[in-house]
């Protein structure tokens, strides 16, 4: 995923990264901004998750003004990476949508209301399978690698059936639209 957002002179050119409240998701491809957005509650508790229960309240109390959070993240890069690392198989598909706004921005004109509203799920299933071919690989490298989750799992339909994998999947979307 990452080799597709390599600009013209060969450097990854990744898309804004955004902290917003996402109310669910750890992170969204957001086609209007051409961003991608990360849930500050889910990164919150990334930062805070391997302090003392006592010290976890206190640092998360401190981390709440959005300057704070943002100081954290500069002073400790680390946090931002371990972040990443956890939720890998998600922020490839999210930049799976990024790669695909730029390869056709039909989604982003969509979002900012230059074209009617549509939900191409080809672009989700395409995504999907990028996340999966992503789980997929680090299977083979290194199997307890790969925590257990809902990526995973949706890997393991996908790679059981995958006719009913696209079926559900394409309900799911229809369903919530």
């Amino acid at each position: 995923a990452l080799a597709r957002l390599r600009g013209p002179d060969g450097k990854l050119e990744l898309p804004p990264v955004l902290i917003a409240e996402l109310r669910g998701a750890t992170a969204h491809y957001d086609f209007r901004r051409g961003a991608a957005l990360i849930d500050r509650e889910s990164l919150l508790a990334s930062l805070v998750e391997d302090e003392a229960p006592a010290r976890r309240t206190a640092l998360r109390r401190t981390l709440e003004p959005r300057g704070a959070l943002l100081e954290r993240l500069r002073a400790r890069p680390e946090a931002a990476l371990a972040f990443a690392i956890q939720h890998d198989a998600l922020l490839v598909h999210e930049l799976t949508h990024a790669w695909q706004d730029r390869r056709d921005p039909v989604l982003g004109l969509i979002a900012r209301g230059a074209l009617p509203e549509a939900q191409l799920l080809e672009y989700e299933e395409e995504a999907f399978i990028e996340q999966s071919l992503y789980l997929h690989s680090r299977l083979g490298r290194e199997p307890g690698s790969v925590r257990p989750g809902p990526e995973l799992d949706d890997y393991l339909e996908m790679t059981d059936d995958f006719p009913a994998w696209r079926r559900r999947m394409r309900d799911d979307y229809i369903a919530s639209s």
